[in-house]
């Protein structure tokens, strides 16, 4: 009895603690961060214009709760709202003790990876909190938890849901439907698929495909742009006619940056392009890519900065600029953003900025540990070396399972990172936010296991004494 109330208490207590905590980020940051690609989503609802480049659930959406864009506080909400239900959800899984869980929940709600990316108005938002739950399902099912069809229902339709926020939902979606059909969970396919299959038809009726429509092609344009470049690259003649029917061959052979997908753009806005994806374009895609295997396969690793673990690839560019020889600032805003941002501090739209007097202490208090992360982004959003602990924590528990069993339930996270290596427009840490989330917390997890065993050793010596 006595312990059922002491576990009434902390559980109040811990409820208590991050409500409160889930509060501080939203009023300190109200209404929300809004970046440069949702301002401009907010500014094509308020112009009554539709497009489907961020999906056309996550336009409706956006649409919906930001009341037709004159707002964003509550699409905020819901995300962070999304964030924190994700993340209670997947520590809960784990093998370690009630006050562990507990106090790795609140460690990690502290930090700005959580509450400032939460309310940042962002379909990345989602599709993290959708690949958070995936595994916290897995995790569930691997150590053999009791978990009803009704309830798993519910939960994998709300990951499902928010991961047809993005373009590869399909793909994660299609992964859990295999992960269940082994686990011969044939009730809850019959009634999660048709239901997502119906949002994610259903959600394209009255939304324009034509904004962006040409961006699909830019990381294969890309690829064939790093190669052309190249002075020494291997390109007979028929593939040069080939790359000469997209646009003209001077822009295939100005040299600029493979780092991310932007060289394709300057191809594909040539007046001049024109471009199918049939038999002949990727017969000249393969042909060229395969005789150029080295730049093909460094232009992807350079747009994936980030996707793979360390000491063997890259990390990504750092946001703030460490040359010391410049001034602080030099040829950037006052965020000091010179190279790709990590947390979004800002809200970029005017019309929907929302300035609260009372609430600009709060904000100085949320905003000085963001720019603590982003002044060393190269370390947090490095989504490939949060693999490593992961990894790491995966093995070392939940040994009720194989270790081949337990690295396999981490199969969302490997098709993000795959997708990102092979599709990725450039090195964002907001890509692989699900990878850092979940790495840090396992961080966190082992250091509280830590200090609790130490704590345990030393009562027990105090005992002995």
């Amino acid at each position: 009895m006595l312990e059922k109330i002491r576990f009434l208490k902390d559980h109040s207590k811990f409820s208590f603690a991050f409500l409160g905590i889930v509060t501080f980020w939203y009023l300190s940051l109200f209404p929300g961060r809004l970046g440069y690609d949702y301002s401009l989503a907010i500014r094509m609802i308020q112009q009554g214009e539709s497009t489907d480049w961020w999906t056309s659930l996550f336009f409706w959406y956006l649409k919906i709760s930001s009341f037709s864009g004159k707002s964003i506080f509550f699409p905020a909400f819901l995300g962070l709202i999304a964030l924190a239900f994700s993340l209670v959800f997947l520590i809960s899984a784990f093998s370690q003790s009630l006050k562990v869980r507990i106090r790795a929940i609140i460690a990690i709600s502290l930090t700005p990876l959580f509450g400032v990316f939460g309310v940042t108005v962002s379909h990345d938002v989602f599709q993290t909190a959708g690949i958070i739950i995936l595994v916290g399902v897995e995790l569930r099912l691997i150590q053999k938890k009791y978990i009803s069809n009704q309830n798993l229902i519910t939960v994998l339709l709300i990951a499902f849901i928010f991961l047809l926020s993005v373009k590869t939902g399909p793909v994660f979606i299609f992964f859990g439907m295999i992960s269940l059909a082994i686990r011969k969970r044939a009730k809850v396919i019959l009634i999660t698929l048709p239901i997502i299959v119906f949002l994610y038809f259903v959600s394209s009726i009255g939304i324009s495909t034509d904004f962006m429509k040409d961006a699909k092609y830019y990381p294969m344009i890309a690829d064939l742009k790093c190669i052309a470049q190249h002075p020494e690259s291997e390109i007979t003649p028929d593939e040069w006619k080939f790359l000469e029917q997209i646009a003209p061959k001077q822009l295939w052979v100005e040299e600029l940056s493979c780092s991310t997908v932007e060289s394709a753009s300057k191809v594909m806005n040539s007046p001049s392009s024109k471009l199918t994806l049939n038999e002949a374009f990727w017969s000249n895609y393969f042909g060229i890519a395969s005789k150029n295997p080295a730049i093909f396969m460094m232009a992807h690793l350079q747009r994936s900065r980030g996707a793979l673990p360390p000491p063997f690839f890259q990390g990504p560019e750092n946001q703030v600029s460490y040359d010391i020889n410049l001034p602080i600032g030099f040829g950037t805003n006052t965020a000091l953003q010179s190279g790709p941002e990590l947390l979004h501090p800002s809200i970029d739209e005017p019309t929907v900025d929302i300035n609260i007097g009372f609430l600009k202490p709060l904000e100085f208090l949320a905003q000085s540990p963001t720019f603590l992360v982003n002044q060393a982004s190269w370390f947090w959003g490095w989504g490939g070396f949060w693999l490593i602990p992961i990894m790491y924590f995966w093995v070392k528990n939940f040994k009720n399972s194989r270790i081949f069993t337990r690295l396999i339930s981490l199969y969302p996270i490997y098709l993000l990172h795959l997708s990102l290596i092979i599709l990725t427009p450039g090195a964002l840490g907001r890509y692989y936010m699900s990878t850092i989330l979940i790495g840090v917390t396992a961080c966190i997890v082992i250091i509280l296991e830590f200090f609790s065993k130490v704590e345990k050793a030393s009562s027990r010596d105090e005992q002995l004494i």
